[in-house]
C-alpha cells in the first residue's frame, strides 16, 4: 500500500511536469508568435513612415552675385561672387565664365574661386561688359551655378518699388499722374539713389513727357522750375501709354525702367498691359 502511494504521487509529479512542461512549450510559442507579429508590424510602420516623408535632395551647387560695380573708362564688369559646391574639398574650384547654353569648353574667360572657412567659395570676376550679353557661370563638368539672360540684372542699379499714380479722364481727354516716387536698390537689396532721375512718358511709342523729380518735394515734379503735386497728358481713347524711369549711376550707365504701361478705355477705363521689368541700359555718349 505505502508503494502504491509512493508511485502514486510519483506518477502525479511526473504528469505535472509533462503538462507544465506542456504550458511553457505553448506560451513560449506564443510569445514567439507575439514577437513575429510585433516585428512585422514595426517593419510595416517603419516602412509608411519613409513613404510618408520625402526624401530630402542633396543639396545642388549654386552661386550668388553679391555685388557689382562698372568701370567707366575700361567699361569692365566687376562681380563679387558667392559659390556652394556640395562634396568639394579643393582649395580652388575653376569656372568658365559663358553665353546662356553654352558649355565650359566655349566659356570667353575662365576664373577660379576660393574655398572659405565656412566651406563656400568666393571671389571677383572682372570681364568687359556688353550691354547685350547674358551671363552663365559653369563648372568643368557643365554644372551650371548661376545663369542670366540680361546682364541687366546684375548691374548696380535695380529697380525696387514705386511709379506714379494714374487718371484717365475720357471727358477732359488728359491722363493725371501724381505720387512721383520710385525706389531703387542694389544687388543686396539696399536703398540706393541714381542721378538726374526723370519721369517720362510715351503715348502709342511718341516721347511725350519728360519731368525731373523734384529734390526735397516729397514725391513733386519739377514744371517750369516750380514743383508741382500732378501733370495732365494729353490722352484719347485707345491710346497706349507707357511710363519710365530714367537715371544714370556713378558709371554713367543710363537706365530706362519701364513703370507701366495702359490702354486707355471708354468711361475713365484703362487696361494695363504687361511689361518685363528689365530696364534699358545704354552708355553715356
Amino acid at each position: 500500500m505505502e508503494f502504491l502511494k509512493r508511485n502514486g504521487m510519483g506518477l502525479a509529479a511526473i504528469l505535472c511536469c509533462c503538462v507544465l512542461g506542456v504550458l511553457l512549450a505553448q506560451q513560449s510559442g506564443q510569445l514567439q508568435g507575439l514577437r513575429q507579429e510585433n516585428d512585422a508590424l514595426t517593419t510595416r510602420l517603419d516602412a509608411a513612415e519613409s513613404a510618408a516623408e520625402p526624401e530630402v535632395p542633396a543639396a545642388a551647387p549654386s552661386a550668388r552675385i553679391l555685388a557689382s560695380s562698372v568701370d567707366p573708362e575700361t567699361r569692365m564688369l566687376t562681380l563679387e561672387v558667392a559659390a556652394e559646391v556640395p562634396g568639394l574639398e579643393d582649395y580652388y574650384v575653376d569656372i568658365g565664365l559663358c553665353q546662356p547654353g553654352e558649355p565650359y569648353r566655349m566659356a570667353w574667360t575662365w576664373d577660379s574661386l576660393s574655398r572659405k572657412a565656412n566651406g563656400t567659395y568666393d571671389g571677383t570676376l572682372t570681364f568687359p561688359l556688353d550691354l547685350d550679353m547674358g551671363l552663365e557661370l559653369r563648372l568643368e563638368d557643365n554644372t551650371v551655378l548661376f545663369s542670366s539672360d540680361f546682364v541687366s540684372d546684375l548691374l548696380p542699379l535695380q529697380f525696387g518699388q514705386g511709379g506714379p499714380s494714374i487718371h484717365f479722364n475720357s471727358e477732359e481727354q488728359k491722363l493725371y499722374l501724381c505720387d512721383f516716387d520710385v525706389h531703387l536698390v542694389n544687388l543686396a537689396g539696399g536703398e540706393t539713389q541714381g542721378r538726374d532721375g526723370k519721369f517720362r512718358v510715351y503715348r502709342n511709342g511718341k516721347l511725350v513727357f519728360t519731368g525731373k523729380k523734384a529734390a526735397d518735394s516729397g514725391f513733386d515734379l519739377l514744371v517750369n522750375g516750380e514743383p508741382c503735386e500732378s501733370v495732365g497728358i494729353d490722352c484719347t481713347e485707345g491710346d497706349r501709354m507707357r511710363l519710365c524711369y530714367a537715371c544714370t549711376d556713378d558709371a554713367g550707365l543710363r537706365y530706362e525702367f519701364p513703370l507701366s504701361e495702359i490702354l486707355t478705355q471708354k468711361w475713365d477705363g484703362t487696361e494695363r498691359c504687361p511689361i518685363s521689368g528689365r530696364p534699358m541700359v545704354t552708355w553715356a555718349e
